[in-house]
């Protein structure tokens, strides 16, 4: 109604009409030919107006539908591969060893694991070698979620390999051969020898403990061991070569350092998924702050710090999304 009447105001100073006085024949005539040519112009349009509204709302409608439809094929796609990696994290947890193996040779140990993803990078595997002697590593593969997972396939494919060597004596359980071997085979595996474009590899620590001699040795690339005796910190800062990846060398020759278990010895093998971690202003958690946990809690029990560090490590985190993956052994060996 309000536009009909500004309609009609228009058309009335068109035929030069303000007031009653203003009204003559001649442009009373001119006044109902405006005002005939006017609305029926505005009938037209607004048949025209409602037309294209129509037109435009069934387009909509229509698209609407459309991504209604790309939106529910999303979801299904979606949830297939959702299904498909939550069905690779039951078969990654399925090859973790047991944890009472290490009963066996520890007096106290905890095994932290914790992936970014669904599925990981990091895996660690334990083998029982005889009655007296463990093979322990922790491994720290390339990237994390799906590409990390499968890294950790072909590590256990060649870790199985490794086992039944030493079993049958054609290699001997030394940590600094056994990391040669798996930066042989992995190279291999990947084609790296031939300018592969598989860039991948792991960095990781490897330690051997026969409970009969209390013989232990370890191995590690880029990979520290964390080691308490006598209220004293030592660290064993590991080669600072990869295993794999195309810029190590595929006869990469790795350190092996013996070391000296006493009574309250504690060891830590840990990736750098915790240390890494970032938090509120641009922290990170960083080594200092793991170095002074354990120092802080030498004296409390492995199961004991398990639980104190996740706490720790979940204070400072927040509400910031998980960095990488994390594993961290503790060993009290018997």
């Amino acid at each position: 109604m309000m536009l009909k009447n500004k309609l009609l105001i228009r058309q009335l100073k068109k035929a030069k009409i303000t007031t009653l006085e203003d009204i003559t024949e001649e442009n009373f005539e001119k006044l109902l030919s405006l005002i005939d040519r006017s609305y029926t112009n505005y009938d037209d349009d607004r048949n025209l107006y409602e037309s294209v509204s129509e037109i435009a709302s069934s387009e909509f409608q229509a698209l609407n539908q459309d991504l209604k439809e790309k939106v529910t094929e999303l979801k299904k796609i979606n949830n297939t591969i959702k299904d498909s990696i939550e069905y690779a994290s039951l078969m990654q947890q399925a090859i973790l060893p047991s944890l009472d193996t290490l009963d066996t040779f520890c007096q106290d140990n905890f095994v932290c694991w914790i992936p970014k993803d669904i599925v990981g990078g990091d895996i660690y595997l334990i083998n029982t070698l005889d009655k007296d002697s463990v093979l322990i590593m922790v491994i720290d593969g390339a990237g994390h979620g799906v590409s990390g997972g499968f890294l950790t396939m072909l590590v256990k494919a060649i870790e199985e390999q490794i086992i039944a060597k030493i079993k049958d004596n054609t290699l001997a359980p030394s940590p600094a051969l056994i990391l040669e071997y798996f930066n042989h085979n992995l190279k291999m595996m990947l084609h790296q020898d031939q300018e592969s474009k598989s860039n991948s590899g792991f960095d990781g620590g490897i330690l051997y403990y026969n409970k009969k001699t209390h013989l232990c040795r370890y191995a590690g690339a880029k990979t520290p061991l964390y080691i308490i005796n006598d209220n004293e910190l030592k660290i064993i800062k590991s080669d600072r070569k990869s295993v794999g990846f195309i810029r190590t060398d595929c006869n990469q020759k790795y350190t092996e350092y013996d070391i000296k278990i006493k009574k309250d010895t504690k060891l830590y093998l840990t990736t750098d998924g915790m240390s890494d971690q970032e938090g509120e202003n641009n922290t990170r958690y960083g080594i200092e702050r793991f170095k002074n946990f354990i120092l802080e809690n030498q004296t409390v029990t492995l199961s004991e710090q398990y639980v104190q560090l996740k706490k720790d490590f979940m204070n400072f985190k927040g509400d910031f999304e998980q960095s990488d993956d994390i594993t961290i052994m503790g060993l009290s060996f018997k």
